[in-house]
């Protein structure tokens, strides 16, 4: 059996760990661990079982309450430093458990078989993915964000990468002793994984750019009055006379927690002011451009007598070309209980709100959720890509899987480290 070499009279040994056994899909692995720190490590982390002083030691791997695995440990005398041999009965993904948990208690992980494979070594990993993550958390204004960009942090979505590259490893290194239904389990195991991984990417792409939600409608409908609502303080003057917003407003935003970047568009109707018609150009532009577009109308519209003439509720002309958008009724604090009544029944898709008294707008937060890449179930807690680079990468690996794997381990070793050509 390997052993690990002291280092010279005098020096400080250092804290190592060294794989033993080679790259496999199996569910044994010997690790060597070294150094000052064996024995506190052993002391809070193994649980022994059985008769003292015998060799060698079973018992159990633990972290705080979880078990990570049942071990044999061995003891060595070499020199002055402790050297241990841990057994591990478990598999792949409880390897990579016990490497973590090496390295949290300050070992060095020695380049191994596994790692060579991909690659990719302990001492070469520049984390580009939890560099991204950070420059994510500095620009974050919303707790959904933040909490989101601290999870990518504590090494989510680089553990996750790094399990695939364990994965794929073990796969190029396995011989032909392996089990033919074992190799293909891991096969699609790892294809299930990298597609997972592209299908969650909207989720954290909107966490790094925040979704659009533009605020279009007719003079004098009560849009700036809904975007202080929305931003949670007065952020637009908002008032009686007709075409007050000019120009664009635009403020970072939170609904529920989530990030958007709320725009308050100059008011769509004919004008002959330069200023004002150069705003509503503007606004045209912005509002295609929008992930989310709420169409605001006047609800007392609705009942006027030449409500076909009215603005607010004629579709502006380039209408067609919004994409998806949500009509609002606002200022349902001015109609009377029948009047709310009809509108709904006859309006049934559109939402009806009160910006002044904040009436409906919980429904109108959702409905803005469900229309963005938030509207799925919340994915914080699991693996997620958040920049392009990261999609890019993980999109070449999942069309490379399993023609060609090391295209594959190339890519996600790129998306873990980083890519110099993109410096």
């Amino acid at each position: 059996m390997a052993r690990t070499e002291t280092q010279a009279s005098g020096s400080t040994p250092a804290n190592r760990a060294s794989p033993l056994t080679a790259p496999g899909i199996g569910g044994v692995h010997l690790i060597q661990i070294s150094g000052p720190g064996v024995e506190p490590f052993l002391k809070v982390h193994f649980r022994r079982r059985g008769l003292r002083g015998r060799e060698p030691f079973f018992g159990d791997l633990v972290a705080g309450d979880e078990l990570i695995d049942e071990v044999l440990v061995q003891e060595h005398e070499v020199g002055v430093a402790a050297v241990v041999d841990l057994g591990l009965h478990g598999s792949e993904a409880v390897r990579r458990r016990v490497k973590l948990l090496l390295q949290d208690a300050g070992f060095e992980w020695a380049t191994d078989l596994h790692d060579a494979a991909m690659g990719l070594s302990s001492a070469s990993a520049a984390n580009a993915i939890e560099i991204e993550a950070d420059v994510g958390m500095q620009a974050s204004w919303a707790e959904q964000s933040t909490l989101f960009f601290a999870a990518v942090m504590a090494g989510g979505l680089r553990r996750e990468c790094e399990g695939l590259l364990c994965d794929i490893g073990s796969l190029v290194s396995a011989n032909e002793s392996q089990p033919s239904a074992l190799v293909h389990e891991v096969r699609e195991g790892v294809a299930t994984r990298l597609q997972s991984l592209c299908d969650r990417a909207p989720f954290g792409l909107a966490m790094t750019r925040a979704p659009v939600l533009a605020v279009i409608g007719p003079v004098n409908a009560g849009k700036s009055t809904l975007v202080n609502r929305l931003c949670g303080q007065e952020r637009v003057i908002a008032g009686e006379e007709p075409g007050m917003t000019r120009d664009l407003v635009e403020a970072p935003i939170a609904i529920r927690g989530y990030p958007f970047r709320l725009v308050d568009t100059a008011g769509l109707r004919e004008t002959q002011d330069a200023m004002e018609r150069a705003g509503i150009a503007r606004a045209v532009t912005l509002a295609k451009k929008a992930e989310i577009k709420l169409e605001l109308a006047d609800a007392r519209d609705f009942f006027r007598e030449d409500r076909l003439r009215s603005e607010s509720l004629r579709p502006h002309a380039d209408r067609e070309v919004f994409g998806r958008q949500l009509r609002v009724f606002n200022k349902i604090d001015l109609l009377e209980p029948k009047e709310i009544r009809a509108l709904r029944k006859d309006q049934a898709d559109a939402v009806l709100v009160s910006a002044k008294t904040g009436e409906g707008f919980s429904k109108l937060e959702q409905w803005i959720l469900f229309a963005s890449a938030f509207r799925g179930p919340a994915v914080r807690e699991f693996p997620t890509p958040f920049t392009s680079r990261q999609l890019r990468e993980l999109e070449f690996a999942r069309r490379k899987w399993p023609q060609d794997p090391a295209a594959t381990l190339a890519a996600l070793a790129r998306l873990v480290q980083g890519d110099p050509n993109d410096q």
